[in-house]
């Protein structure tokens, strides 16, 4: 069920370097292990289209139509893919998942949706230098997406989408080494575990993580077996 994947990143040095002295500032508010983690804009999302109509607007009627938690997944999946590039549109997208994990609050994947739009979200706090509100906000968002793949550590679903946000962050978030095991773990698995789509996004994500930590060798090695495996997979899913 997951429709679209990439990954962007927009860093700020000048954001970056304001961070210690805010903290100074504003004392323990911000956790001191996080006050030199925010200098990105990080979207774990693709297709954005920032407002209503497209596939939120079908997404959102087939909800309605027939409530079901697969419904409720699609939507949750297309609050977090096309409809976050204003703060306004994240907040709107986050409220909606709440919504949605109160009506079906035994469904984990909402839950990991949840905490990537967080990250969207603390993205944006940052982009609008409310740096407190975007330590704070990623942090959250981390720790859920790490406390759904804690209890449901068998789902490649959700340890897919950790694996992508890991792998989306800089290395000053210490979030590489949880991507690339994930990624490793997903690999592992096959795809008569995971399913054709999370085999095609697990070598195409890692092999790219590969390549910017200097493992070229291991990055070409994934790139051929994408290729191998699946030619045509740019016309599979849209990355």
């Amino acid at each position: 069920m997951i429709t679209r994947n990439t990954r962007r990143a927009f860093h700020s040095r000048r954001r970056l370097a304001a961070l210690p002295a805010l903290h100074a500032r504003r004392g323990p508010t911000v956790p001191p292990a996080l006050t030199t983690l925010l200098a990105v804009f990080v979207l774990v999302a693709a297709g954005c289209t920032g407002s209503d109509g497209g596939p939120l607007e079908e997404a959102r009627v087939r909800y309605d139509a027939e409530p079901t938690v697969d419904h409720a997944v699609a939507l949750a999946e297309a609050y977090n893919h096309h409809h976050i590039d204003r703060i306004e549109d994240a907040r709107d997208g986050l409220a909606a998942i709440e919504g949605l994990i109160a009506a079906h609050p035994d469904d984990h994947h909402l839950r990991v949706l949840k905490g990537n739009l967080l990250t969207i979200l603390a993205g944006h706090y940052a982009d609008d230098e409310d740096f407190i509100a975007a330590l704070e906000t990623i942090a959250e968002g981390f720790q859920l997406i790490d406390r759904t793949v804690a209890d449901h550590p068998d789902d490649p679903y959700v340890r897919i989408y950790r694996a992508i946000n890991g792998a989306s962050v800089p290395e000053m978030f210490d979030r590489r080494k949880v991507a690339a095991a994930d990624f490793e773990i997903l690999l592992s698995l096959g795809e008569n575990e995971t399913g054709r789509e999370i085999q095609i996004l697990t070598l195409y994500h890692f092999s790219r993580l590969a390549r910017e930590l200097g493992e070229e060798e291991r990055a070409d090695l994934l790139e051929s077996e994408l290729n191998d495996r699946y030619p045509h997979y740019e016309r599979e899913v849209e990355l």
